[in-house]
Protein backbone atom coordinates (compact mmCIF):
# COMPACT_ATOMS: atom_id res chain seq x y z
CA UNK A 1 0.00 0.00 0.00
CA UNK A 2 1.07 3.26 -0.84
CA UNK A 3 0.13 6.74 1.50
CA UNK A 4 0.78 9.34 -0.35
CA UNK A 5 1.22 12.79 1.77
CA UNK A 6 1.93 16.27 0.50
CA UNK A 7 1.65 20.16 2.30
CA UNK A 8 -2.27 20.92 0.72
CA UNK A 9 -1.54 24.20 0.33
CA UNK A 10 -5.53 25.46 -0.99
CA UNK A 11 -5.29 22.01 -3.81
CA UNK A 12 -8.50 20.90 -4.87
CA UNK A 13 -8.69 17.00 -3.46
CA UNK A 14 -9.06 15.96 -7.27
CA UNK A 15 -6.38 17.31 -8.70
CA UNK A 16 -3.95 15.63 -5.74
CA UNK A 17 -5.97 13.00 -6.70
CA UNK A 18 -4.73 12.84 -9.89
CA UNK A 19 -1.38 14.13 -9.05
CA UNK A 20 -1.35 10.57 -6.88
CA UNK A 21 -2.64 8.45 -9.71
CA UNK A 22 0.17 9.32 -11.92
CA UNK A 23 3.10 9.15 -9.15
CA UNK A 24 1.11 5.63 -8.61
CA UNK A 25 1.80 4.58 -12.41
CA UNK A 26 -2.43 3.51 -12.46
CA UNK A 27 -2.12 2.72 -16.22
CA UNK A 28 -5.26 4.26 -18.11
CA UNK A 29 -6.45 6.19 -15.16
CA UNK A 30 -5.95 9.59 -17.08
CA UNK A 31 -9.32 10.63 -18.49
CA UNK A 32 -11.33 8.67 -15.52
CA UNK A 33 -13.34 10.27 -13.69
CA UNK A 34 -13.55 11.24 -10.03
CA UNK A 35 -16.87 10.48 -8.59
CA UNK A 36 -18.37 10.63 -4.57
CA UNK A 37 -20.31 7.84 -3.55
CA UNK A 38 -23.60 8.47 -1.23
CA UNK A 39 -21.22 9.10 1.72
CA UNK A 40 -18.49 11.69 -0.11
CA UNK A 41 -16.02 8.69 -0.40
CA UNK A 42 -13.63 9.50 -4.03
CA UNK A 43 -13.28 6.89 -6.66
CA UNK A 44 -12.36 6.68 -10.38
CA UNK A 45 -15.34 5.57 -12.82
CA UNK A 46 -14.68 2.55 -14.25
CA UNK A 47 -13.08 -0.74 -13.45
CA UNK A 48 -8.90 -0.26 -12.73
CA UNK A 49 -8.33 -2.05 -9.79
CA UNK A 50 -7.02 0.13 -8.10
CA UNK A 51 -9.10 1.68 -4.22
CA UNK A 52 -8.05 4.84 -2.39
CA UNK A 53 -9.12 6.82 0.55
CA UNK A 54 -8.17 10.55 1.03
CA UNK A 55 -7.87 12.37 4.56
CA UNK A 56 -6.49 16.02 5.68
CA UNK A 57 -5.42 17.48 9.15
CA UNK A 58 -4.13 20.50 9.49
CA UNK A 59 -1.63 21.63 6.95
CA UNK A 60 -1.34 17.87 5.57
CA UNK A 61 -3.15 16.31 3.27
CA UNK A 62 -3.18 12.23 2.26
CA UNK A 63 -4.06 9.67 -0.29
CA UNK A 64 -3.51 5.80 0.47
CA UNK A 65 -4.22 3.46 -2.40
CA UNK A 66 -4.74 -0.57 -2.35
CA UNK A 67 -5.86 -3.45 -4.49
CA UNK A 68 -8.72 -4.30 -2.04
CA UNK A 69 -10.90 -1.70 -0.56
CA UNK A 70 -9.59 0.87 2.04
CA UNK A 71 -9.50 3.81 4.70
CA UNK A 72 -7.33 5.81 5.67
CA UNK A 73 -7.58 8.70 8.77
CA UNK A 74 -4.69 11.38 9.82
CA UNK A 75 -5.07 13.87 12.83
CA UNK A 76 -2.94 15.75 14.39
CA UNK A 77 -3.05 15.48 18.37
CA UNK A 78 -4.29 18.09 19.87
CA UNK A 79 -5.53 18.90 23.13
CA UNK A 80 -9.34 17.36 23.59
CA UNK A 81 -11.58 16.53 26.63
CA UNK A 82 -10.10 12.94 25.93
CA UNK A 83 -12.51 11.24 28.61
CA UNK A 84 -15.39 13.32 28.01
CA UNK A 85 -14.99 12.30 24.23
CA UNK A 86 -14.30 8.77 24.80
CA UNK A 87 -17.79 8.28 26.96
CA UNK A 88 -19.67 9.69 24.37
CA UNK A 89 -18.50 8.14 21.67
CA UNK A 90 -16.54 4.76 22.02
CA UNK A 91 -17.12 1.47 23.20
CA UNK A 92 -16.42 0.29 27.19
CA UNK A 93 -13.10 -1.39 25.72
CA UNK A 94 -11.86 2.05 24.18
CA UNK A 95 -12.96 4.07 26.94
CA UNK A 96 -10.12 1.57 28.88
CA UNK A 97 -8.18 2.31 26.18
CA UNK A 98 -8.30 6.08 26.45
CA UNK A 99 -7.99 5.96 30.54
CA UNK A 100 -4.71 3.74 30.18
CA UNK A 101 -2.94 6.27 27.38
CA UNK A 102 -4.41 9.57 27.63
CA UNK A 103 -5.10 11.92 24.28
CA UNK A 104 -2.63 10.05 22.49
CA UNK A 105 -5.06 6.52 23.22
CA UNK A 106 -8.00 8.53 22.21
CA UNK A 107 -6.25 9.98 18.87
CA UNK A 108 -5.16 6.02 18.26
CA UNK A 109 -8.83 5.70 18.22
CA UNK A 110 -10.40 7.96 16.69
CA UNK A 111 -8.10 7.20 13.46
CA UNK A 112 -8.84 3.64 13.55
CA UNK A 113 -12.70 4.47 13.69
CA UNK A 114 -12.42 7.00 10.95
CA UNK A 115 -10.23 4.74 8.70
CA UNK A 116 -12.92 1.82 8.94
CA UNK A 117 -15.81 4.06 8.38
CA UNK A 118 -14.29 5.20 5.11
CA UNK A 119 -13.26 1.63 4.22
CA UNK A 120 -16.93 0.32 4.54
CA UNK A 121 -18.29 3.35 2.63
CA UNK A 122 -19.96 4.45 5.69
CA UNK A 123 -20.36 7.44 7.97
CA UNK A 124 -18.26 7.97 11.26
CA UNK A 125 -21.72 8.54 13.39
CA UNK A 126 -23.38 5.66 12.12
CA UNK A 127 -20.54 2.89 13.35
CA UNK A 128 -18.73 4.66 16.12
CA UNK A 129 -20.22 2.85 19.10
CA UNK A 130 -20.82 -0.39 17.13
CA UNK A 131 -17.23 -1.47 16.99
CA UNK A 132 -14.52 -1.88 19.24
CA UNK A 133 -11.18 -1.15 17.75
CA UNK A 134 -9.16 -1.84 20.67
CA UNK A 135 -9.38 -4.56 23.41
CA UNK A 136 -8.88 -2.47 26.49
CA UNK A 137 -5.24 -3.09 26.94
CA UNK A 138 -3.86 -2.96 22.91
CA UNK A 139 -4.50 -2.22 19.04
CA UNK A 140 -5.11 -5.52 17.20
CA UNK A 141 -3.87 -5.42 14.02
CA UNK A 142 -7.28 -7.37 12.92
CA UNK A 143 -11.08 -7.15 14.14
CA UNK A 144 -14.36 -9.03 12.98
CA UNK A 145 -17.31 -6.13 12.86
CA UNK A 146 -19.92 -5.58 10.91
CA UNK A 147 -20.08 -9.36 9.67
CA UNK A 148 -16.57 -8.80 8.32
CA UNK A 149 -12.99 -8.94 9.11
CA UNK A 150 -11.05 -5.85 8.73
CA UNK A 151 -6.69 -5.28 8.90
CA UNK A 152 -5.47 -1.63 10.57
CA UNK A 153 -2.20 -0.75 9.63
CA UNK A 154 -0.21 2.62 10.83
CA UNK A 155 1.82 4.83 9.65
CA UNK A 156 4.33 6.79 11.36
CA UNK A 157 4.42 10.55 9.98
CA UNK A 158 7.13 12.37 10.79
CA UNK A 159 6.37 15.30 13.41
CA UNK A 160 9.19 17.64 12.04
CA UNK A 161 7.44 17.08 8.09
CA UNK A 162 4.24 17.70 9.45
CA UNK A 163 4.74 20.39 11.72
CA UNK A 164 2.98 18.19 14.56
CA UNK A 165 2.27 15.20 16.36
CA UNK A 166 0.31 13.23 13.60
CA UNK A 167 -1.44 9.91 14.35
CA UNK A 168 -2.32 7.77 10.94
CA UNK A 169 -4.34 4.76 10.77
CA UNK A 170 -5.31 3.00 7.72
CA UNK A 171 -7.97 0.22 7.09
CA UNK A 172 -8.33 -2.39 4.64
CA UNK A 173 -11.10 -5.19 4.57
CA UNK A 174 -10.10 -8.98 4.90
CA UNK A 175 -7.07 -10.44 7.42
CA UNK A 176 -4.43 -10.39 4.81
CA UNK A 177 -3.67 -6.62 5.39
CA UNK A 178 -2.55 -7.03 8.59
CA UNK A 179 0.86 -8.34 7.46
CA UNK A 180 1.35 -5.70 4.53
CA UNK A 181 3.14 -1.80 4.76
CA UNK A 182 2.25 0.93 4.29
CA UNK A 183 4.87 2.79 2.11
CA UNK A 184 4.97 6.48 2.71
CA UNK A 185 5.80 8.49 -0.31
CA UNK A 186 6.23 12.63 -0.07
CA UNK A 187 5.16 14.88 -2.73
CA UNK A 188 7.14 17.88 -3.78
CA UNK A 189 4.22 19.61 -5.24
Amino acid sequence: MDLFLCERKGRDTDDLIRICLEDHAVSGTGDARIERSEKGKPYLAGDFGVHFSVSHTGRLWSCLFSGCECGVDIQMVKDVDEEALSKRFFTSKEQAYVRENGASGFFDIWVRKEALAKCMGASLMSIIGKASVSDGESLPKRIFAFGKEFSFLEADISEEAAGGEIKCAACIEGAAGADERIEQIWLKI
